[in-house]
């Protein structure tokens, strides 16, 4: 009660003391278990500063636990295995993905329904029966047919950049690439087309705006607030996304759900599949599109349960992720792969002679073989991602006791295990110059040198990131047609070097400002 109390009343001195002096009680937790500590900064000042985030603190306690397989440190009162060791996360990954089928999930069913029912809050067989009626949604097959909307959207933003280097050469670009993923959204999942590039008071801008904020500055220390003090949470009636954005998003789902049962309309977007979900209709077109882990011989000692009902809530749930995930992927990947190219000409021109020689090829126009046929284009992603991944590391929770390989430590049933890519992504040891940009690192020849696991923008294992193609297929396209179109230039404006936002999703803290000057 004095935790809540000091808390409502903003003393941050009373409610950091009232807090010290409870977590100090569990400081010896990996101590007396033989696991070295990696020590943190204060991170309960940081969280109420709003100054956390992951990638600094995995940096720090990564480097300190470097050339040890893994080690330990304190998530305020709650101990957390952190593993440095690819090996070791390959086994939390695949092997023996059965002692970590879960990740860090949040009770807020009561004041966040929509939030609490998607698919990365679930666990167990909960999970599991979901992923697999949803895993089918993002074959190769599937993303193919979408690629039209995501060349359609591309070709609207880069008509109204055009509009705007008439007027002024230097551009914030980040407010177009925000406007291109929830054009992307609005038509890849719902259907819908929302002119939100010729009309500037659509609803679906001031929705942007709010879906922004979901994962930024105070988000964080909600989440961390609702996975440690759930009843707390509970009391204070904290939720993750913003009333009006729920609003707006279950109208519209429910809305276009009425509409096509009622004209029994079909189209090629994420909602009718999430309808053919709730009909059992939904299957793989190729079961060679699955990845391997989705036909994982360790996935089928968990029964799927036949009666999943998807009723409209569970729809919303999928549909709110698929619109967040999806938002703040193309965000931040977009960004930083233009912030890239810009302060690095020479690589931009080696990718735009590429472009334009298959585009020519091809009439002027792009396909879906064309852009994901593109080697360098692909380098130049994946070495964004590398740079830059967007979820910074990935977390598992142990559902069973498990002793760690070569080692009479185990992991105790609810222990958070961190596997820091970030922090990965830029050992030395991996990549030579880790914040220099290169794209070569991903030639066949180089990727064949490297521990396959030293690469994970999307994670690894059953668990990873289901929207991975999705992401992917949208940020190549839309790189594509902006570097055939522009050439992007630093001007006084850009900030060099970048500078990372305070916020969970990996995002720039600026707008990436640019010289944009057409190619034609």
């Amino acid at each position: 009660m004095i935790i809540v109390l000091s808390i409502l009343a903003g003393s941050l001195a009373i409610t950091a003391w009232v807090l010290n002096f409870i977590l100090n009680g569990n400081a010896r937790y990996w101590t007396d278990r033989g696991v070295t500590m990696g020590k943190t900064p204060n991170l309960l000042s940081r969280f109420l500063a709003k100054d956390f985030t992951f990638h600094r603190t995995d940096m720090g306690i990564y480097k300190q636990l470097k050339g040890k397989r893994f080690g330990g440190y304190m998530e305020l009162w709650r101990p957390v295995l952190f593993i440095t060791d690819l090996e070791l996360a390959k086994r939390i990954y695949i092997k023996d993905f059965d002692h970590f089928v879960n990740r860090r999930s949040i009770e807020i069913e009561k004041h966040d329904p929509h939030f609490h029912l998607v698919l990365f809050n679930q666990s167990g067989d909960k999970w599991k029966n979901l992923r697999s009626r949803m895993s089918p949604t993002f074959t190769t097959g599937r993303i193919r047919r979408m690629f039209n909307i995501f060349d359609s959207s591309a070709k609207k933003m880069i008509r109204c950049i055009n509009q705007k280097v008439r007027v002024q050469s230097e551009i914030e670009l980040r407010p177009f690439i925000q406007d291109l993923a929830m054009d992307i959204i609005a038509s890849a999942a719902f259907g819908i087309e929302t002119n939100l590039f010729e009309d500037r008071t659509s609803l679906f801008i001031k929705m942007g705006k709010e879906i922004q904020q979901t994962f930024a500055g105070k988000a964080v220390f909600k989440f961390f607030l609702l996975s440690m003090f759930p009843k707390l949470g509970e009391m204070l009636k904290i939720r993750i996304t913003n009333v009006d954005t729920d609003r707006f998003l279950s109208k519209l789902i429910v809305d276009s759900l009425k509409h096509r049962a009622k004209t029994n309309e079909k189209r090629d977007d994420f909602l009718q599949l999430m309808i053919e979900a709730r009909q059992g209709k939904l299957k793989a077109e190729d079961e060679s599109q699955l990845d391997a882990y989705e036909k994982d011989a360790k996935l089928k000692d968990v029964p799927v349960d036949s009666d999943l009902v998807f009723d409209d809530d569970l729809i919303i749930a999928q549909s709110m992720l698929f619109f967040l995930g999806g938002f703040d992927t193309l965000d931040g990947l977009l960004s930083f792969a233009l912030y890239e190219l810009g302060v690095n000409p020479d690589i931009q021109e080696k990718l735009y002679h590429e472009v334009k020689a298959a585009v020519d090829e091809n009439g002027g126009e792009f396909s879906y073989d064309i852009v994901n046929n593109l080697e360098y284009l692909d380098m130049v992603i994946s070495e964004t991602l590398r740079k830059y991944p967007i979820g910074v590391r990935s977390e598992r929770k142990c559902n069973k006791a498990y002793t760690i390989p070569d080692s009479d430590v185990t992991v105790e049933k609810d222990i958070l295990v961190a596997i820091p890519v970030y922090a990965i992504h830029h050992d030395p040891e991996y990549y030579p110059d880790p914040e220099k940009f290169i794209p070569s690192r991903f030639t066949k020849e180089n990727i064949s040198k490297r521990h396959p696991f030293a690469y994970q923008p999307f994670g690894h294992g059953p668990r990873n990131c289901i929207g991975n193609r999705f992401a992917l297929s949208e940020t190549k396209v839309a790189v594509a047609q902006l570097i055939l179109n522009f050439k992007l230039e630093p001007c006084k404006k850009t900030v060099i070097p970048i500078v990372l936002a305070n916020q969970g999703p990996l995002k720039p803290e600026d707008n990436i400002c640019m010289k944009v000057t057409p190619r034609n």
